[in-house]
């Protein structure tokens, strides 16, 4: 499946097959098989629900729901994508090569090997004329030409001019992109203006999420706020974005959660996890083994693991696949 969560490790803001509007904080990885955990232990049952389908799995592909809107794949359509809503009718039929998530009422779409923007009817209000182009935020998204990255806003105007070798969605009023100039391309944090509002030589950097941004500087990763200052000190050697208050971090030798006082909250050994996405809605998938399923903030087991893949939850709704298609189940909180 291509809505596979990206490393800001790896930031160059690949164009998935389908999903262009996610960094790594969007989804969890379905196939990182090298993360600890304890994969031979049972998870406690304690808090398990039944699994409520709201949509049954049936789709070859499909990503995430935004703005009550998910895209679906099609093989019957000559392999083109369109989007279901929240009871799984197709409401823009498949037309499109690859598209992204909605934000701000449009969505990126590509056709004919460029990229332009839809609303939620599927009329195109931005032409396609982006070899790249990621989800709206904060009113602004980020398209590139090829070369250089800007950034436009909801009328398809430039904004900010494109002149950065990578750039991010804005998040919380800041976007994190990465200057062209000097032989070492640095990250900063740009405004909505196009100015330079937190510059501390980092090497890798992530958009912001409950107000701490993840930050890699002297070959270890830290959380700063908006300031620039650093909140948790760079002493871990992987760490993810804060979601409702909690964030994964490679330390001491596995990955666990933390809270923003840094303080251990969840453990693998807990909670046995070979792997884990992003809180949302009060969950996180969890793979325990090849099969998946969700925890809560807690650290509690909701859903039992027995998805193929498993995703975070929006809309109420998680994406899953079972016995090779893809489907919804109901938030059960």
């Amino acid at each position: 499946m291509k809505w596979t969560r990206i490393l800001s490790g790896f930031l160059v803001l690949l164009l998935v097959f389908c999903i262009i509007g996610c960094a790594r904080d969007e989804q969890p990885s379905t196939g990182d098989a090298d993360k600890p955990g304890s994969a031979g232990e049972e998870p406690s049952l304690d808090k398990v629900v039944a699994v409520i389908y709201a949509i049954e799995p049936q789709f070859e592909d499909a990503g995430p729901f935004s703005e009550g809107l998910a895209p679906v794949f099609s093989s019957d359509a000559g392999g083109l994508w369109g989007y279901i809503d929240t009871t799984g009718v197709v409401v823009i039929d498949p037309q499109y090569d690859a598209v992204g998530l909605f934000g701000e009422g449009l969505a990126p779409i590509r056709t004919e090997r460029q990229w332009g923007y839809i609303n939620t009817t599927g009329e195109m209000v931005i032409e396609p004329l982006y070899a790249t182009a990621w989800t709206f935020a904060d009113g602004l998204a980020p398209v590139g030409g090829g070369v250089l990255w800007g950034y436009i806003d909801t009328e398809g105007a430039v904004a900010i001019s494109p002149e950065y070798t990578d750039a991010l969605r804005f998040s919380e009023g800041l976007a994190a992109v990465r200057m062209a100039e000097g032989i070492v391309k640095k990250w900063v944090y740009i405004d909505g203006q196009g100015d330079v509002t937190i510059d501390g030589e980092f090497t890798l950097i992530d958009s912001f999420s409950d107000g701490l941004a993840a930050v890699y500087v002297e070959e270890r990763w830290g959380y700063i706020d908006q300031t620039g200052g650093f909140v948790i000190k760079p002493t871990f050697e992987d760490a993810y974005s804060f979601t409702e208050g909690l964030a994964q971090v490679y330390h001491d030798g596995g990955y666990v959660f933390i809270d923003k006082n840094a303080d251990v909250v969840i453990r693998s050994e807990d909670v046995p996890f070979d792997n884990a996405g992003l809180f949302r809605e009060g969950l996180s998938p969890i793979r325990l083994g090849d099969l998946w399923g969700y925890m809560n903030t807690s650290g509690e087991v909701v859903i039992e693991p027995q998805f193929e893949e498993a995703y975070s939850f929006s809309d109420g709704l998680g994406l899953i696949k079972m016995e090779g298609r893809y489907g919804y189940i109901q938030n059960p909180l």
